[in-house]
């Protein structure tokens, strides 16, 4: 019993320094990324992959401060592909890309 609640504390503080399962945008570093990333100015388009793409939450951000880039989102969970497709078509009716300056592509595992 004490061997496992040990175990168990040492699981949560390697968690806590490697940064393991923080969701948190704002305290995990991904926002400190796409603030550092945004400012560089790419004479091309910029390559962006979201593998886990999960509900898009995350691509939604990425476009909103990247301008000229070219997102690809892999998702391989039916559920989550299923979310992610949802809100693909309640927030693009007519497949319409999401911001003229970029270009998204979804690349899903087979939902069944």
């Amino acid at each position: 019993m004490i061997r496992r609640k040990l175990l168990s504390g040492m699981y949560r503080l390697i968690d806590l320094l490697e940064n393991n399962n923080n969701t948190n945008f704002h305290k995990n570093g991904e926002e400190a990324f796409l603030v550092n990333f945004s400012k560089i100015k790419a004479q091309s388009r910029v390559i962006i992959f979201d593998v886990g793409a999960n509900k898009g939450d995350w691509s939604d951000i990425v476009k909103s401060r990247i301008q000229n880039y070219e997102l690809h989102l892999f998702e391989p969970s039916a559920v989550a592909y299923k979310a992610l497709r949802d809100a693909e078509k309640n927030n693009y009716p007519n497949g319409q890309d999401s911001l003229i300056a970029g270009i998204s592509t979804n690349h899903f595992s087979n939902p069944g």
